[in-house]
């Protein structure tokens, strides 16, 4: 009578242990969590990047002045840097020795590559509305590249030659203060062709440090500044990779 009793006990017990199991280990009925809440930034950026730029848009600066165009109006800096293609590379530098300076360690300037043609662009400073250009081209000689530039946003459509326009000073441009040997070729299509130059290798910072800055740009997830849409439209798209410079560039001190 006793064994029995223990057994009964027992019984119940695993019986009830086999319950709670299950209970604990049943899929959830209630409602399922909610999806990360997209910043601000983020949904402020979405219709720029709905419209990403091909290999064709980024041939040549008259091609991604057309992209340009093509973005939602009015366009912004962050804006076209949230429609191109991933991945790219990129060269970051402190050096203020430029019509487009860094706006110190916390705006780093930054050089974006692609094939034929890098943009270069700051977060902050009287840099910020600006988006410089230099393409390549076997035609303008090694090293050396045409120059452009725009101001974004653009009180209205950009014309195919905006970028050369904005840049013209007197007989030349005012790229040729600091790049040298600038000279007109047939091959630039109203623009002008110069050296190419490089950061000082004491300037350029890491990708690891331009990683951190995004967390500093954006106060809460509701923030939608230019700053904090700038770092927003760098790193949420896919891959962005360390670039370098080749090493036979000249800097601007040679």
């Amino acid at each position: 009578m006793f064994g029995r009793s223990v057994l009964r006990v027992n019984l119940v017990a695993a019986c009830a242990l086999a319950t709670s199991v299950a209970a604990a280990c049943a899929p959830s009925v209630g409602p399922p969590d909610a999806a990360p809440m997209e910043s601000a930034a983020t949904r402020a950026l979405a219709p720029c990047r709905a419209i990403v730029a091909s290999e064709a848009d980024l041939a040549t600066i008259a091609s991604v002045t057309a992209h340009i165009n093509r973005l939602p109006q009015p366009a912004t800096v962050p804006c076209l840097m949230a429609s191109l293609p991933r991945p790219f590379s990129v060269v970051a530098t402190t050096s203020v020795s430029s019509a487009q300076p860094a706006f110190g360690t916390r705006s780093p300037r930054l050089f974006l590559f692609f094939r034929r043609v890098t943009l270069s662009v700051v977060a902050e400073g009287m840099g910020a509305p600006l988006v410089e250009f230099a393409e390549y081209s076997d035609a303008f000689g090694r090293h050396n590249s045409l120059k452009g530039e725009v101001e974004l946003p653009s009180r209205g459509p950009l014309a195919a030659d905006a970028a050369f326009a904005r840049v013209r000073y007197g007989s030349g441009t005012s790229c040729g203060f600091c790049h040298r040997n600038e000279r007109s070729t047939p091959e630039a299509n109203s623009g002008f062709v110069s050296g190419a130059l490089r950061p000082t290798i004491d300037s350029v910072v890491s990708m690891e440090y331009l990683r951190s800055l995004p967390s500093s740009a954006c106060s809460s997830s509701e923030d939608a500044s230019a700053r904090c849409q700038f770092w927003h439209a760098l790193f949420d798209y896919g891959d962005v990779t360390q670039g370098a410079f080749d090493p036979e560039i000249e800097t601007l001190f040679r």
